[in-house]
């Protein structure tokens, strides 16, 4: 049997064990597929024990100087969700890349022109590559602390953001803000924006997602996201194993949600 796992800490919440459990069953691969919910570097003999393993907050840019090598959108990025064990080695990848690619088409038909991300962390600096490489033209950062630059973009603060007439065609959620009662910006921000994407997917109906629902702004949660960065990360484990990325996530998506 094959080991794969998560790294993470306070994670208990995540469904990334049913994702993989059910791909695996349906490819008939014998695997199992854990949580490592705690400090880094006191959980670093049990990851490699394992033949590979996702990585989630707050470790996707803390594992890097643990890898042999990256391939050129995780370093690009600057942050690694998925790594590898070849040769007793770790290589480092970035699916979430795919997954918000794939969030950013289904929730309209158009490319944004202008776009908020809440947050600087490992998921933003992804989504922030997937919004320039598909040709976004305007980015605000907003982060807790006043930042000179985040991928050579200048930062506001949240004060900032909701002192000022900022409008954009979307505004990113990629904070874990909002997991519980709060939402990381005011009505006030989000009615000035045309959609909303949250990446939190527990709960699906975050307090910034109602929000949106309720002035009828279109928005999606981090659902797909985490189903399709799930999805990739495995074709990366099983390099020979056909893995039909969206057959599987319209299964994938009535069985978590």
């Amino acid at each position: 049997m094959r080991h794969y796992g998560l790294l993470g800490k306070g994670i208990t919440y995540s469904i990334s064990p049913r994702i993989h459990t059910y791909v695996y069953e349906q490819l008939s691969l014998d695997c199992d597929y854990k949580i490592v919910d705690g400090v880094l570097e006191e959980k670093l003999e049990l990851l490699k024990q394992l033949d590979g393993f996702n990585v989630t907050i707050p470790y996707k840019q803390e594992i890097m100087p643990y890898l042999a090598d990256q391939d050129e959108a995780s370093r690009k990025i600057g942050a690694v969700n998925t790594v590898v064990k070849n040769a007793g080695k770790w290589f480092g990848y970035n699916t979430d890349y795919h997954g918000f690619k794939e969030t950013l088409l289904s929730i309209s038909n158009k490319i944004p022109e202008s776009a908020v991300i809440l947050g600087t962390g490992g998921a933003a600096k992804a989504v922030y590559h997937v919004l320039k490489d598909v040709g976004v033209k305007a980015i605000w950062i907003v982060s807790r602390k006043a930042k000179t630059s985040f991928e050579n973009e200048c930062c506001i603060t949240y004060e900032m953001l909701e002192n000022s007439e900022i409008q954009s065609d979307l505004l990113i959620n990629c904070t874990p803000v909002g997991r519980a009662q709060d939402s990381p910006v005011s009505e006030q921000v989000v009615r000035r924006q045309k959609s909303v994407i949250d990446i939190i997917y527990v709960p699906t109906m975050t307090p910034l997602l109602k929000m949106a629902e309720s002035l009828q702004i279109p928005y999606a949660n981090g659902l797909m996201m985490l189903i399709v960065q799930a999805l990739y990360a495995d074709q990366l484990w099983f390099p020979d194993t056909s893995i039909q990325i969206q057959k599987l996530y319209q299964e994938l998506k009535w069985i978590v949600e």
